[in-house]
């Protein structure tokens, strides 16, 4: 019993660690597009809303400069805690 509540208590915390390393991105996300609703003006989205091939290409472009902010976390992986041979 005591061994299974070891477990419980790392799994909670691990899921409490992810939990708050993505609540930096989800914040950044949420300053960014109330940046972009207030600056923008909402024709302009319309537009670009309104055409299919420009708004794919807006939205690959955000996507590709949103991952880059994610770069930074690829340079040096955390697989300790998966893999503990690396």
């Amino acid at each position: 019993m005591v061994r299974a509540l070891d477990h419980l208590g790392a799994i909670v915390g691990h899921a409490s660690g992810d939990f708050f390393d993505i609540g930096r991105h989800f914040l950044v996300g949420v300053l960014l597009s109330s940046f972009v609703q207030v600056i923008v003006p909402g024709l302009a989205l319309y537009a670009i809303g309104r055409r299919p091939l420009l708004s794919v290409f807006v939205m690959i472009t955000a996507a590709f400069l949103l991952s880059v902010t994610t770069l930074r976390h690829m340079e040096q992986p955390d697989f300790a805690f998966v893999y503990p041979a690396f």
